[in-house]
């Protein structure tokens, strides 16, 4: 999204778009850093082994752009369903689906065995409501479990936010009442499942803690927090950039966001990790709110930075970056170095990018551009037709 009409598709706010690469490569580092999940001796190693922190910044960066992207067109009466589920749809799911085919092609061709018999949660991407398989399949792709299931409520959250729009003290409120019931609503289903008998075969919503960090119900938070974000920005973003030293204040906030997210993760680290210390990842997503209102000042010293031609286009190819880095064909290129040499680490991210951009170019371009053409002209049928 850029600066100014910043609420329309198709335009991008740069330094966020590289924000994304920071986030996937968050995530890269703690599936590939060769720590394993528990106490940190280092606080850098904290920050690497909480990793998972960089699926929160999605989160809430995607709830953000949500709401700058569709509440204008929800308040004043032009929102399409149609435009709305077509766009996300081709947003995620043409180059999910090339991976996972490949995943299952050479899980078939090889010994890495990562995929499980539940083919109808993968392709539909419902497995995050499932404990026995939230991490089947390509193992991050829970995310975009959540992210699908998301996609079918913002329009809902962000609607009903439209008569307090006026108030953004009565938009906290509301989105405060949607998180709790999103909340509510998956704490119950865990007590349900099991008394029901719907935990059999896979363990559907069997599992408080999957629920709180695999499913929209306890992640539907941060999305929550980011659609706040992105509502303070677009009634105060420009006023916000217009009081004395803007630039001083955008890099303050900038490196309140980065120090607090860092600094939560070695707390949480300390704390047991994820699981014991759930309760901070609102705070996560709280920083990491603030990162992103930061990078709105594209005219600030660390957006400048992230403005350049490389760290945008890493944003562009980290979904690419994201998915790839837990499957099989991720494998083949940690295969090619030996795990101990000093440059495994650069040499895996380096090939890993250029896999993503393989895929960005031939396929994720392409086919949500193809995607959108065919639904713009199906459209445009049935309008001749009706």
């Amino acid at each position: 999204m850029r600066e100014k009409g910043a609420g329309d598709e198709g335009h991008e706010i740069r330094p966020l778009t590289a924000l994304r690469f920071g986030a996937a490569l968050l995530v890269f580092l703690t599936h590939y850093s060769g720590l394993h999940y528990g106490h940190a001796a280092e606080a850098w190693q904290s920050i690497v082994i909480e990793g998972h922190a960089g699926v929160t910044i999605f989160f809430t960066l995607s709830g953000f752009l949500l709401a700058l992207r569709y509440f204008p067109a929800l308040a004043e009466g032009r929102f399409s369903a149609f435009d709305y589920f077509l766009r996300r749809g081709a947003r995620i799911l043409p180059l999910y689906w090339v991976l996972l085919g490949l995943t299952l092609l050479v899980d078939a061709l090889t010994p890495y065995q990562t995929y499980t018999p539940a083919p109808f949660m993968n392709w539909t991407l419902t497995q995050s409501y499932f404990s026995q398989i939230a991490l089947s399949g390509i193992i991050v792709a829970w995310s975009l479990s959540v992210e699908e299931s998301f996609y079918l409520i913002a329009p809902l959250i962000l609607r009903s936010c439209v008569p307090h729009r006026s108030s953004l003290w009565a938009v906290l409120r509301t989105l405060a009442l949607w998180a709790a019931a999103l909340w509510g609503t998956g704490w119950l289903l865990t007590r349900l499942s099991p008394a029901l008998g719907l935990n059999a075969p896979y363990g559907f919503m069997d599992n408080l803690f999957v629920m709180a960090g695999y499913s929209v119900f306890g992640r539907g938070i941060d999305f929550c927090i980011g659609i706040f974000a992105g509502l303070l920005y677009l009634r105060y973003g420009r006023k916000l950039w217009a009081v004395p030293l803007p630039d001083a204040v955008a890099t303050a906030l900038f490196v309140l966001g980065l120090l607090g997210l860092f600094g939560l993760q070695m707390v949480m680290n300390a704390a047991g990790g994820l699981e014991s210390a759930w309760g901070l990842n609102p705070l996560i997503a709280f920083m990491a709110a603030c990162l992103i209102l930061s990078l709105t000042r594209v005219r600030a010293p660390f957006s400048r930075l992230l403005n350049l031609r490389l760290p945008v286009y890493l944003g562009r190819i980290s979904y690419a970056l994201y998915l790839l880095q837990a499957t099989p064909l991720a494998a083949l290129v940690v295969a090619a170095i030996h795990p101990q040499h000093v440059l495994a680490l650069p040499f895996v991210l380096v090939n890993l990018c250029l896999m993503s951009a393989f895929f960005y170019e031939v396929v994720e371009r392409p086919c949500r551009a193809g995607v959108l053409r065919l639904g713009a002209a199906v459209k445009g049928r049935w309008r001749r037709a009706h």
